[in-house]
Formats: structure tokens, C-alpha cells, sequence
């Protein structure tokens, strides 16, 4: 099994195209207006530090309009555990003042050791006020440093506030660090949770449990098996609901690693016959070593394929996604490798984008005709239209 993440943009196109039959993840980008105004913030909500650290520096942000001068004024907050004047930490407010073009500044906190057993670990709360020009946001105001006792057991916290990775890479690793004394035995529950801007989806963006994706894509496809069906059902059953939607500009695409066809069941004339009924495109993207076998028209149009279940599946399967397109209108796509992906669905998308409705009319006395030629003079367009039409 091949998991492959498509990106938005692409996704987008297609399905811009109307009654596309493409099962796909959107995860929906909202597209934020440039901000105007200065925007001050810690560079996190929490920070933690070892008690014998010394010196921490806290962080700043400036964000928003950064051609103007910008200040802000940070003290602490009052309301925290720790206590100040060197006992636990020694720290004096200030202002941090931004020339123009300048996105970040930072304060120190002194962090006292005081060489014995203090728990529970201790906390500073830090705040931001006063900032200017007039009209300047401060988009988080408070933030807090936990002071972790070096000689207790300490504490676990992740290496980074954000981490990012490629859609290609497979797997991600996020690094939990244990900060403090390491005497005592540790241990921490993980798990995710939906980000407030930009989420990404479980199972079609990310998972941690092979069991969970599973049980996922079992809600999408059909188990193979005496009764299901793979791409030839997919096929099949796009095409009889688009036609029961009765779609203007139906389209169906097929994302596929070649492979072999298992108990599909589905001769290929019934399918192409669906497909023809619907007066859907087929638009075919195969990835991987063509399986491809050459049949006379004749033999796949009556269904009689011979040879054993697995032939039979496979030369069904061959038959559908290679004369597929040729008959509907659509496109077959041959790519080596995934990476070329996302290249050869922007093809389909733009061919998607890109359909005309040819009307045309005869003289009224005229024998109606059975066929219609059509050929275009414009440099680098293609015509691509279904070889017969049902009605």
C-alpha cells in the first residue's frame, strides 16, 4: 500500500472543474490579509529552563507593518511562583525598542541555583504593555518561564516549539528533551491534536497508528475479495453516480501504481459502458512500470478475455485504463516515479479547466450525421472529445 499527498493548488484545479470523481484530502488554506500594523509577541507562550542554566534569554517578536520604529515595554507579570530580588531569579524591566526593519529582541532573566531540593519547580510570568507607535497590537501579552530544579527529577518538554518536514519524507520525528536532574524515572503520554490555523488532517495527512489509517482507508475503498472491487468498481460506480447527478462536465480521475487487478470481477466492456453512459472523461495517471498488454478492440469491447482469474482481472483492468481514456475523452498519464506526480495531475487539471461545449447545427433538410470532425488551427491545443456519444 502507497499513501501520496497532492498539494492544494492541484487539488483545487481539479475539482474547480465540476463533478470531478476524485476522492482527495482538502485541507483549506485561508488566506490572510496583509497586516498593517505593528504586532508584538513572545516568541512562545511557555518557556522552560534548568535551574543551573544561569542566564535565559526571552524572546521577542515583531511582526506586521516592520517599516517603522516599534518599542514595547516588558516586565514581570507579578502573579508567578518564583521569587525574585536573586533568591530564585533576578530580572529588571525595561523597554525593547525596534528600528525599523528589525523583527526581534530579546531580554535576559539571571536564573539562581540554589544547590538544594526545591519542589515543585518554580514560575515566572512575564508581560508585555505600552507598545508603540499608537494603534500597535500586542498579540500575546504574557508568557511563562518554568524554572525547573536541577536536583529533583525534572521535566520533559519538546525540542522545538514547531517542527516541519516534508510531505515526501515520510516520517517525521518530534524530539521530547528531559530537562533537569536525571535521577529519577520519567515517563509521558503523547498524542495530537487539531492545530488552530491551517489544520491538518488525521489519517490523510499524518497518522502515528498504522491500525487507525487502516481502519481509515477501509471507510474509502473496497476490501479485496470474492465480492469487492478495486479501480474497476472505483471506475464503475463514479460513472453511474455522475450519471445519475446527471453532471454537466463529469470527469473522473484515476491515481494509480501499476499493479496487479484481484478479484475485480468487472468485465471491461460493463465498465466502459458505465463510462459511456455518464459521458465521463477518464483521465488516467499511472505510476510505476507499465503492466499494458496489447488486445484487439474486438476482444475487449465483447469481454471475452481467456486465461486464468488473475489474467482475466488484469487484461479487464489493462483494458479499462488504457481504452478508457482513448474512448471518453481523456488522458493516460505513464510517469516512472511518485515525484512526477504532482506535474502530470496539473496536466489534468489544467486540461479539466479548459473544456468547451461544441454546438453546432445542420441545414434542417440535411441528413442528420452520424459523425462530426473537428480540427483547430491554434498552435499547441489538442483535441481531445469521446469517440462515441450514447443517445
Amino acid at each position: 500500500m502507497r499513501s501520496i499527498s497532492l498539494p492544494y493548488s492541484t487539488t483545487r484545479a481539479i475539482l474547480a472543474a465540476l463533478a470531478v470523481a476524485i476522492v482527495l484530502s482538502l485541507v483549506p488554506q485561508v488566506a490572510e490579509a496583509a497586516p498593517k500594523k505593528v504586532q508584538l509577541r513572545f516568541s512562545a507562550t511557555s518557556y522552560s529552563v534548568a535551574e543551573n542554566t544561569g542566564t535565559f534569554n526571552v524572546t521577542v517578536l515583531r511582526t506586521g507593518n516592520t517599516r517603522v520604529a516599534a518599542s514595547v515595554q516588558y516586565s514581570d507579570n507579578g502573579t508567578g511562583t518564583a521569587t525574585g530580588g536573586g533568591v530564585n531569579y533576578s530580572f529588571t524591566g525595561g523597554t525593547l525598542n525596534f528600528a525599523a526593519g528589525e523583527t526581534m529582541k530579546t531580554f535576559p532573566v539571571t536564573i539562581v541555583d540554589n544547590g538544594t531540593a526545591n519542589a515543585p519547580n518554580k514560575t515566572v510570568v512575564f508581560r508585555l504593555s505600552n507598545a508603540t507607535p499608537g494603534g500597535s497590537q500586542i498579540k500575546t501579552t504574557t508568557s511563562t518561564l518554568t524554572i525547573i530544579d536541577d536536583e529533583g527529577p525534572g521535566t520533559l518538554d519538546f525540542s522545538s516549539s514547531a517542527y516541519t518536514v516534508l510531505e515526501g519524507a515520510g516520517l517525521a520525528t518530534v524530539t521530547v528533551n528531559r530537562i533537569g536532574a536525571s535521577n529519577l524515572a520519567l515517563s509521558v503520554n503523547y498524542a495530537t491534536q487539531a492545530a488552530f490555523t491551517n489544520p491538518a488532517s488525521p489519517i490523510f495527512d499524518y497518522t502515528s497508528s498504522t491500525p487507525t489509517m487502516m481502519a481509515g482507508i477501509q471507510r474509502l475503498v473496497w476490501r479485496a475479495g470474492p465480492a469487492g472491487g478495486l479501480i474497476l468498481g472505483a471506475v464503475a460506480d463514479a460513472a453511474d453516480e455522475l450519471k445519475r447527478r446527471e453532471a454537466a462536465r463529469p470527469a473522473i480521475v484515476v491515481v494509480t501504481f501499476e499493479g496487479e487487478e484481484f478479484r475485480s470481477h468487472r468485465p471491461a466492456n460493463a465498465v466502459l459502458a458505465a463510462l459511456e453512459r455518464s459521458r465521463a472523461a477518464l483521465h488516467v495517471v499511472a505510476v510505476g512500470t507499465p503492466t499494458m498488454r496489447r488486445m484487439s478492440r474486438a476482444v475487449v469491447e465483447s469481454g471475452d478475455v481467456q486465461g486464468d482469474e488473475w489474467t482475466v482481472d488484469q487484461n479487464n483492468r489493462n483494458a479499462v485504463l488504457g481504452e478508457g481514456p482513448r474512448r471518453s475523452g481523456g488522458r493516460r498519464q505513464e510517469i516512472s516515479v511518485a515525484t512526477g506526480l504532482t506535474k502530470a495531475l496539473d496536466a489534468v487539471a489544467d486540461d479539466l479547466l479548459n473544456q468547451y461545449v461544441l454546438v453546432y447545427a445542420g441545414a434542417t433538410d440535411a441528413k442528420p450525421s452520424r459523425k462530426l470532425s473537428v480540427s483547430v488551427k491554434r498552435r499547441g491545443v489538442i483535441v481531445r472529445a469521446p469517440t462515441k456519444i450514447p443517445g
